[in-house]
Order: C-alpha cells, then structure tokens, then sequence
C-alpha cells in the first residue's frame, strides 16, 4: 500500500515539473519596430481671450457722479473725443460738467457705468480698443516655458471655423503664483467681424528636435523607470532605457537602446525577461 502511494505522488510531483515546464515554454506572439532618427514636433491648442490692440480702459481725471454717455457701445471714436460725462456735486458750489475724453482712437467696446454712480479716478467708465489687429491671450503652462519665445508662428483658429496665421508678441517675465502659469500674446490681422471679448484656440509648438532617435511611445513600459524589451535571438530581453522629449506618437531615445536594436512594440505586456517569443505579422 506504502508502495502504491509513492508512486501516486512521484508521477504527480512529475506531472507538476511536467507542467511547469510547459508554462516555462510559452512562446509569446509580438510585433516588433526600431529604432530610428526622426523629428519630434509637439504641439498644443489652447483657449485664448481676444483683445483689441491697444485694449484700454478710460479712467475720469476726477472723482464725480457719473452722469451719461455720449457714444454707444461699438461706435467709433477719436483720440480726445468725449465719451461720457461726470458731474461734481457739493452744496452751495456750482460746477461745469466734467467730460471724459478717449485716450486713443478705436471702438467703445464696453461702458460700465450707471447714472448717479460715484467714480473716482481707480473706477474705469469705459473700455475702447482698435481692432485692425487683434490679440489671441492665453496662459502657458511652466512646463513649456523653454520652447516658446517671442516672435515664434501661432495658429489661430475663430469660432466660424476661420484658420489665420499670427506670431507670439509678448510673453510675460512672471508666473501667476496661482496657476503657475505664463501669460503671452499672439497678435493676428482682423479678418473681419472679429471683436474684443470673443474667443479662440491657439495652436503653439511648443517644442521641435530634428534627427533624434526614437521609438513609438508605444513600445515603452514603465513610469518612473523606463524600459522595452528586446528580441534578442528568439528570446525578450528587458532593458531599461532613458527617454527625453516625446509627442503624441513618438518618445526621443537618449540612453539604452540604439538604431541596431530590435524593439519589441506589441504583446510586450505579458512579456517577462527572458520568455521565448515568435514573430507575428500585421
């Protein structure tokens, strides 16, 4: 009986080490790339506030009561020309209206002020831009401040589905302490019907590299340390690898891995150092 149980449990330890081996075994279908010298280009499409050029508020020389308005809301007007009105109001005194007159020739783009309101000369009454040229204005993440300068090609892209070519006119020198981000200014030409206080995307290269190594993003595993793997005869062989700028398809190869590599890209998931694998086509 002793005999018997010991032959029952040799052939299974033996089917177990059988077992085993056959999962050792497992031959993993991939795919594979290379890689290979290219230019990464990313770029980003942002939201952007549109702004005359100038875009400025018309502050009294004097505190006052507002009294009225002599131009409407986008009517045209000259440098010097009155906008409105305030009037100084103490008992017994006797006071001419006080106008307050346009610093620059444009457009009313806003008033912001109602009969018998006190302003002083911190309350803005109106708001009066150009609009021949137009500012795109958005915030840029911190992250791509060392890819954008001044004077670099935007695209602005208007609410009719309009597409016009504009240039980075300023960028500021601080970070919103809150966003952490950076204001700039895209100028563009008016095409027409174009107005202060609309909206707009703006898309930006944030960054450009030509004749860099680099593989599909794809083919990268890891978060904070990066690896692929290799075929390496018929086996997957890991490596880590260091990687620099990358945009939606592509990921630049600094360290690791070069152009005379084999770079597995799909089934990589399953694999583990080491495993045997075949080469399947697409």
């Amino acid at each position: 009986m002793k005999g018997k149980i010991l032959i029952l449990i040799f052939l299974l330890f033996f089917s177990c080490q059988k077992t085993e081996k056959i999962k050792e075994e497992k031959i993993v279908p991939v795919t594979i790339t290379y890689p290979q010298k290219r230019e990464i280009k990313k770029t980003l499409l942002f939201t952007a506030d549109i702004e005359g050029n100038p875009d400025i508020y018309v502050f009294p020389e004097i505190p006052g009561y507002f009294l009225n308005y002599v131009k409407s809301e986008g009517e045209k007007v000259e440098k010097d020309e009155v906008i409105a009105y305030i009037e100084r109001k103490i008992p017994g005194v006797e006071y001419k209206l006080v106008p307050v007159k346009s610093p620059i020739s444009g457009y009313v783009s806003e008033l912001l002020r109602k009969k018998g309101e006190f302003v002083t000369q911190a309350n803005a009454i109106a708001r009066v831009a150009r609009y021949e040229e137009l500012f795109a204005t958005l915030s840029l993440p911190n992250k791509y401040i060392g890819f954008i300068k001044k004077g670099d090609d935007a695209e602005i892209f208007l609410q009719d589905g309009k597409r016009i070519n504009g240039k980075i006119y300023w960028v500021s020198k601080t970070l919103d302490p809150s966003t952490k981000t950076l204001k700039l200014k895209i100028i563009f030409k008016n095409p027409g019907n174009v107005y202060p206080g609309m909206v707009c995307e703006v898309k930006l290269k944030v960054f450009e590299k030509k004749n860099v190594l680099s593989i599909e993003k794809d083919a990268i595993l890891g978060d904070v340390i990066k690896y692929v793997y290799l075929k390496k005869g018929e086996k997957a062989i890991k490596r880590t690898i260091e990687t620099g700028i990358e945009n939606e398809e592509y990921s630049e190869i600094i360290s690791g891995i070069d152009e005379n590599d084999t770079v597995i890209l799909k089934g990589k998931e399953i694999l583990r150092d080491g495993m045997k694998i075949e080469i399947k086509e697409e």
